[in-house]
């Protein structure tokens, strides 16, 4: 875990191009001032070939996601966990990653995290026909914030999720 990092700080931290971390398996950078140039920057590093786990939450990094989505998609990283907690995630940017890495990245995951974020019914109901069954984890807290819609949960949908331990859908309207 590092906390409170800026983008002049990440280079120096984690530089570029090196292979210091290419058998990486799991890269927390939670809580820090990350921004679509940190994104970039992560991106130009060899960490996502082995990587497990990413948990990016609590960065205003919205647009910086599809940079390191695309990554883990180029290098068939074995992603399992992905946690994006309040990073300004809205339905279209959630959507442009369903269709686009559908199968690639949410179908291999075992959990998924991405509560008080600006998700639309609709996208939620999509992302629960890409999930992998197998899924263990998946946090929707706080992240339905259109009120006139219903919620997107139909046997259908859920029943598929036979190995599901953890759910979380509180917070939501």
């Amino acid at each position: 875990y590092m906390g409170n990092l800026t983008d002049s700080q990440l280079p120096n931290l984690l530089p570029a191009g090196e292979n210091l971390f290419s058998q990486l398996l799991l890269l927390d950078l939670s809580d820090n001032h990350l921004t679509i140039q940190s994104c970039e920057h992560l991106v130009g590093m060899d960490i996502f070939r082995n990587l497990q786990k990413l948990n990016i939450s609590r960065n205003p990094i919205e647009k910086g996601v599809l940079k390191l989505l695309d990554k883990i998609d180029q290098e068939k990283s074995p992603m399992k966990e992905l946690l994006l907690s309040q990073i300004g995630l809205n339905t279209n940017a959630l959507d442009h990653c369903i269709i686009r890495y559908g199968n690639q990245i949410f179908s291999k995951l075992k959990v998924l995290d991405i509560p008080f974020n600006y998700l639309s019914p609709l996208v939620i109901y999509d992302l629960l026909f890409v999930l992998s069954i197998d899924i263990k984890s998946l946090n929707l807290a706080g992240t339905v914030n259109e009120v006139s819609k219903s919620i997107p949960f139909t046997r259908q949908a859920m029943c598929r999720f036979v190995h599901l331990d953890t759910f979380d859908f509180s917070y939501n309207t």
